[in-house]
């Protein structure tokens, strides 16, 4: 509960480097505001956290209660896929699609996409294997 209330009055800047330090808590070698471009096509990752060979791209969304529906969050979902596709370009390791929500909904997995909300973050590192 501290983390959520550090995050509680953050902007997105730092709620996306705090999101950083937790994997890095967790023993993830972690990168946040990531610039890829391949092929003239450049792409911008929030966060990507990487251990054992697994590659973490995750998106993080500081949304109010109302943008956090399931259309909207669907087509967030949708472009984070494309992103993590773009990425898996540049590795040749596993790619998991992670999105980070600040609200209390429950993880759900939407298009191959883990939804992570902030107060379930914890148990969602910890159930990684």
């Amino acid at each position: 509960m501290e983390l959520l209330a550090k995050l509680e009055n953050c902007d997105w800047k730092d709620f996306e480097q705090i999101i950083s330090e937790v994997f890095e808590t967790h023993n993830y070698k972690s990168f946040w505001n990531v610039n890829l471009t391949i092929n003239g096509m450049r792409r911008q990752f929030d966060v990507v956290s990487v251990k054992n060979n697994k590659h973490l791209v995750i998106e993080c969304k500081k949304w109010d209660n109302k943008k956090s529906r399931i259309s909207a969050l669907r087509n967030a979902v949708i472009k984070h896929k494309e992103r993590c596709n773009f990425y898996k370009e540049f590795v040749s390791h596993e790619v998991l699609p992670v999105m980070i929500i600040y609200n209390d909904e429950c993880v759900k997995e939407l298009e191959n996409v883990y939804v992570v909300p902030l107060n379930k973050l914890n148990d969602f590192i910890l159930g990684l294997p």
